[in-house]
């Protein structure tokens, strides 16, 4: 019946995350897992809030395991590994957001598998998403359009659209915490909530209003 419903109605979510955050990552494979459930008509719409704009070394290895170590115990379907003590974490989630916003361009599809590659490389493989021969790496690796891909992150202009959706985040949704999941009907989660918690969010979304 969920399927069904969300199918005629559709329900739109936004989703505010970061590459750099492990619970977003935990927060993309449950709401892909509700997607999966609700059919196509569940639509999902990912925009930018980093969690490190300006590049600054802000977190140490120690406290990313520590995270890691957290999310893992949460969402068991996702293989944390921890990163090495002698590896600084990236700085910055700029180049990562900028990334994904030019495989977005390329389609859904595109986006979905880039999104998925970013996140797999960083909290599975410990590679740096920061670094352009990583990110353009990854792009050719889910088989995006790479001259393309690599035309548009040079030029610069998604960092505009990072910026805006920061904005839009912080002073006009008062985003404060990642990942931030807003349903259309107002509800929001600023946390990865368990998919059962997500499914009733769905079911209020297609309630008859009183």
């Amino acid at each position: 019946m969920m399927a069904e419903e969300a199918e005629r109605h559709g329900i739109r979510v936004t989703v505010f995350s970061d590459y750099l955050c492990p619970w977003c990552y935990v927060a993309l494979v449950r709401l892909h897992r509700l997607k999966a459930e609700c059919g196509a008509r569940l639509e999902l719409t990912w925009k930018n809030f980093p969690l490190r704009p300006y590049g600054i070394p802000t977190l140490s290895p120690g406290k990313l395991n520590h995270g890691m170590a957290a999310a893992e115990a949460e969402e068991e379907g996702i293989p944390f590994k921890q990163w090495p003590e002698s590896l600084p974490p990236p700085a910055s989630s700029i180049p990562a957001l900028e990334a994904a916003k030019c495989a977005q361009l390329q389609g859904t599809q595109a986006f979905e598998r880039y999104q998925l590659a970013l996140f797999q490389a960083y909290f599975e493989q410990n590679q740096d998403i920061s670094q352009t021969p990583v990110l353009f790496s990854l792009a050719r690796e889910v088989q995006l359009d790479v001259d393309k891909f690599v035309t548009e992150f040079n030029s610069g202009r998604q960092k505009r659209v990072i910026w805006a959706e920061f904005d839009e985040a912080r002073n006009t949704l008062h985003i404060t915490s990642i990942p931030t999941a807003i349903f259309e009907n107002g509800i929001r989660f600023e946390c990865a909530v368990p998919i059962e918690v997500y499914r009733r969010a769905v079911e209020l979304c297609r309630a008859p209003a009183a």
